[in-house]
């Protein structure tokens, strides 16, 4: 069997970069470039349910960074990692691709769902719980003006905050830390129209589409590289509902 992973929904990356998320496109502090380095061996971590507003606003994310180190970009969420919601290929937390938005709010107790768009006008649903948005939702709607279809099934799902893997890489880890896990970066690309810049490392999961802080050092009239800025962050994991071959 083969997974086809075709992320034919990036354009849905919704407008956190520009409104929610507020200095999404913030770049670090100029330094000069560095290669990621050779990976040590994988570690675990958990997850747990996201705390309240309160909880969050009074934990560091980055609890064992030296003063004077590269600090973590304002679009960052201060959460612990004992209570970042879990990443598989299937969804995220109580979210699961396929599930209806419906059934997703009812899965998310305590959660707003609102209607989103991007700044191509694709529509998605805006997930919060507490202040803290949590996730952007789309399921094939179309018109960004129009009331949620809570009868839609979830395609696309896409976290700018408090969200790691199984293995323990999270949004907010240094592209560095995240290459001690899942080996050197072999790619930063960056998109044709937004600009965005997505990472991939030689042994992250395939499942995984990982967005950068607009860290990525490009050669002149290149869109792609290696090479990114010593304080590079993960700025958003996403994942797509895969198509199955016939044979599935």
């Amino acid at each position: 069997m083969t997974m086809v992973l075709g992320l034919v929904l990036a354009a849905c990356a919704d407008n956190r970069d520009d409104e929610a998320q507020g200095n999404a496109g913030t770049v670090p502090a100029p330094g000069s470039a560095i290669v990621a380095p050779s990976p040590p061996a994988p570690e675990t971590t958990q997850a747990a349910a996201v705390p309240s507003s309160a909880d969050a606003a009074s934990i560091a994310i980055f609890p064992d960074e030296e003063p004077g180190s590269e600090q973590p970009s304002p679009w960052l969420v201060p959460v612990a990692p004992a209570a970042r919601m879990r990443l598989t290929p299937d969804g995220l937390g109580p979210v699961r691709l396929g599930m209806t938005l419906g059934d997703a709010r009812k899965a998310l107790d305590g959660a707003t769902l609102t209607r989103g768009w991007d700044g191509d006008g694709v529509a998605y649903v805006n997930v919060a719980r507490d202040g803290i948005d949590l996730m952007s939702l789309h399921a094939d709607e179309d018109d960004p003006d129009a009331g949620i279809d809570w009868s839609r099934r979830i395609t696309y799902i896409q976290s700018f905050s408090a969200v790691a893997t199984v293995d323990g890489v999270a949004v907010g880890d240094l592209v560095a830390d995240a290459a001690k896990k899942w080996g050197p970066v072999s790619e930063i690309s960056l998109s044709e129209i937004e600009s965005r810049q997505h990472v991939r490392f030689a042994r992250q999961p395939e499942w995984l589409s990982i967005r950068i802080d607009y860290s990525g050092d490009f050669p002149e009239g290149s869109r792609s590289t290696t090479r990114y800025e010593p304080g590079a962050r993960i700025m958003s994991f996403a994942i797509v509902e895969r198509v199955r071959d016939e044979d599935e």
